[in-house]
């Protein structure tokens, strides 16, 4: 069974995300399959999608004036977020002073007297 699903813009274009997976699982073998689509949708336009049981759908209006999914601000954060690598600076180790060794000795109870003994 199939969904169709009408997009349409008017002042401000839109981006259209759909995902779909599939899983099948049988005794012998083991299936997934994960596809993503992101259509642009330009200003007073009107587009439609296919959909079947096992897809997503997210539709996201764009700034004014966006010419292409380059405009998306939320892919270019996700973009910018995901590029940022560390690279680790040397560090010299502090010069460290050996702890002096712990003392092994115990100190021993004081004794109780024997009061009363005689």
């Amino acid at each position: 069974m199939t969904t169709n699903v009408t997009v349409q813009t008017f002042g401000r274009p839109a981006i259209v995300e759909a995902n779909s997976s599939f899983t099948s699982e049988s005794p012998d073998e083991s299936y997934y399959s994960h596809s993503e689509r992101r259509i642009f949708v330009p200003v007073n336009t009107t587009k439609t999608l296919t959909l079947d049981k096992d897809s997503r759908l997210q539709v996201r209006e764009l700034p004014e004036g966006a010419t292409s999914l380059d405009d998306d601000p939320y892919r270019v954060l996700v973009a910018a977020n995901a590029s940022v690598t560390a690279t680790p600076a040397p560090v010299e180790p502090d010069a460290v002073e050996p702890a002096p060794e712990a003392e092994q000795a115990v100190e021993a109870e004081p004794e109780a007297s024997a009061e009363g003994e005689s």
